[in-house]
């Protein structure tokens, strides 16, 4: 595997970004609200650049808070991933081709958070997992 210590963030002096992963074993619809509501309260706090969620996904009020954001439209990037490798490289990969990415929130699947949560702490990105 490529050596993924000091390759993001590092240019400038710039600090790397912050990637909150979130989950929930809560149904569909409380999980919505969840997600809607702690993307909300991280980006008050500090503007949340993307997330990250599988296609298959469909949480309306999260798609609508990030593209209606006041301050800044909050990007929303989807695609089939398989497993915690492939969403870990699709946002890594995304992060190296965007610079100037400070924080990524990555909604995910509960059997797959702690492997993701391992392979960002390989890294020198920030990594925080959520659970309601």
């Amino acid at each position: 595997m490529v050596e993924l210590k000091n390759i993001i963030g590092e240019e400038n002096n710039k600090m790397p970004p912050q990637i909150y992963i979130l989950t929930s074993e809560s149904e569909r619809f409380t999980r919505e609200i969840y997600y809607a509501h702690r993307i909300a309260e991280l980006n008050r706090k500090s503007p949340v650049d993307v997330v990250f969620m599988d296609s298959e996904d469909y949480y309306p009020s999260v798609e609508t808070y990030c593209s209606s954001n006041e301050t800044s439209p909050i990007l929303v990037e989807k695609a089939d991933c398989e497993n915690a490798t492939d969403d870990f490289l699709r946002i890594f990969s995304y992060l190296q081709e965007h610079k100037n990415i400070r924080r990524v929130v990555a909604l995910e699947r509960i059997s797959e958070v702690e492997s993701l949560e391992e392979l960002f702490k390989k890294t020198n990105l920030d990594v925080e997992k959520m659970v309601v």
